[in-house]
């Protein structure tokens, strides 16, 4: 990630550096907290599945289930409020942050998921596969910056906080991928879930017509 940021800096100077910076440091908050709170409970209860891969696709099953209420769910419903409390926090001048946090929302919104269940990959004895994601990852990165730049100039910054979504997602599949989790499994829990995406979409058209 700070790589990335380096290019981005030497590609285009931009003035909006320190705003998309400030955005991640607020975005990254719950993703620290209740993410690694999460992943503590996963660490301590998936090595003894290691040797059980239905126990173990369930487990990632009820993490993910967890993760999407106590973690997607809030980067949501901040995604939506942040467009009226950021410039009230910190002025209008910081107006820009919220519209990266918007924008970033699909990001933390699969990375919350993601990381507390990503050592899967060392229990499931996958180091070399975690390494290639790893790389890919960053080839992600470089290549959405390098493209930004060459075909939207002064974007740079949106196509950077793209490729954070599109890699953790990648991330994520592996992730599923090795468990045996399949999309059925992950619909299942979205449909039990989509009275949260009622909530936010309601509470959406309330901030708007504020």
């Amino acid at each position: 990630v700070n790589f990335s940021i380096i290019v981005i800096l030497y590609l285009n100077k931009q003035a909006e550096i320190g705003q998309m910076y400030l955005a991640m440091r607020i975005m990254s908050a719950p993703v620290s907290l209740i993410g690694g709170a999460i992943s503590q409970v996963f660490l301590a209860n998936a090595p003894k599945m290691s040797n059980d891969d239905n126990l173990l696709r369930l487990e990632v099953l009820a993490i993910t289930d967890r993760l999407i209420i106590f973690g997607v769910f809030p980067i949501l419903v901040g995604a939506v409020f942040a467009p009226l409390l950021i410039p009230e926090i910190l002025g209008q001048q910081w107006d820009k942050v919220s519209e990266f946090i918007v924008i970033m929302t699909f990001w933390y919104g699969v990375q919350i998921i993601a990381s507390p269940i990503s050592t899967v990959l060392y229990i499931k004895n996958a180091q070399k596969k975690s390494l290639i994601i790893q790389t890919v990852g960053l080839s992600i990165r470089i290549s959405a910056v390098l493209i930004a730049h060459l075909f939207f100039s002064g974007y740079e910054i949106e196509g950077f906080i793209i490729s954070g979504g599109i890699f953790y997602f990648y991330y994520l599949h592996q992730i599923y991928l090795a468990t045996n989790v399949s999309i059925k499994d992950i619909f299942g829990i979205i449909a039990r879930r989509k009275y949260m995406l009622g909530v936010v979409v309601v509470l959406y058209f309330l901030v708007k017509n504020a």
